[in-house]
């Protein structure tokens, strides 16, 4: 078999397997739990709040000073 034909050997299953993926993908979605995702991550964000107190502000007033610096260059 030519390296051309294994090629498209593997763009022809990926052609079949990307419908089932993506049906997959949708289930998976569609039937996930709000709620249950809350669980799961709530410890990672208490995690990452010790580690990486919030900051007083959002940033954006920094932010807004750095746009206006730029846009007077």
């Amino acid at each position: 078999m030519t390296q051309h034909a294994r090629i498209q050997e593997r763009i022809d299953a990926w052609g079949r397997a990307t419908p089932v993926l993506e049906a997959d993908r949708r289930e998976s979605i569609q039937s996930a739990s709000t709620i249950e995702a809350f669980k799961l991550l709530a410890p990672l964000v208490k995690s990452a709040i010790r580690e990486t107190p919030l900051r007083p502000t959002s940033g954006l007033v920094e932010q807004q000073r750095w746009f206006k610096k730029l846009a007077g260059q």
